[in-house]
């Protein structure tokens, strides 16, 4: 079974999947895979080609290259995307962090879809406590609202409260869908 966890920037799907490996379950991120393809020299070389430049292409240019024009953002999603969710998927995991999964309509490569979700308040200062007090538009335009999520939602995960409390939601879902926990000892 394949279960994607879902959700906007700083809403908890990092943390459910913390939860979840201390569980004893296999977990991957798709901005993990997206780190390795991004930086792989093939993929290098398609995005200079792209954005017509020489050299190897910083994250950072990127995304202010993308910024300025939108048509490229696309371009970009079609060479990256699909490498990305292909080096995903071959991953032994059970749990798949995939933060634009909605956006990217892959819901249908996953058993089931969870979705990790916060009050407005508790996302900004989570922003805040990574250094980003006052969140630009960009960071957000590429992600549906929240509430957009829901109706792809096998199960919801409120990650506004403790981390005790949502470890123990975690734990009964997990249950639920009957698998066997084995709780690392820390």
């Amino acid at each position: 079974m394949r279960i994607a966890v879902t959700g906007g920037i700083a809403e908890g799907k990092s943390t459910l999947l913390k939860l979840l490996a201390g569980m004893g379950f296999q977990c991957a991120s798709a901005d993990a895979a997206a780190r390795d393809i991004f930086f792989d020299p093939t993929v290098q070389a398609d995005l200079a080609q792209l954005l017509s430049i020489q050299g190897e292409v910083s994250p950072a240019l990127l995304r202010s290259m993308i910024a300025e024009d939108h048509h490229l953002r696309r371009e970009i999603n079609l060479l990256l995307h699909p490498q990305i969710i292909n080096l995903l998927l071959r991953q032994n995991a059970t749990f798949f962090e995939v933060p634009l999964l909605i956006e990217t309509c892959l819901q249908s490569r996953f058993d089931a879809v969870w979705i990790a979700k916060c009050q407005p308040d508790t996302k900004l200062a989570r922003l805040a406590e990574r250094g980003i007090k006052e969140p630009s538009n960009q960071m957000f335009q590429v992600q549906f609202e929240s509430e957009a999520r829901l109706a792809f939602a096998d199960c919801v995960f409120e990650t506004d409260a403790s981390i005790a409390e949502t470890a123990e939601q975690l734990k009964k879902e997990v249950k639920s869908y009957g698998f066997s926990l084995v709780v690392s000892a820390e």
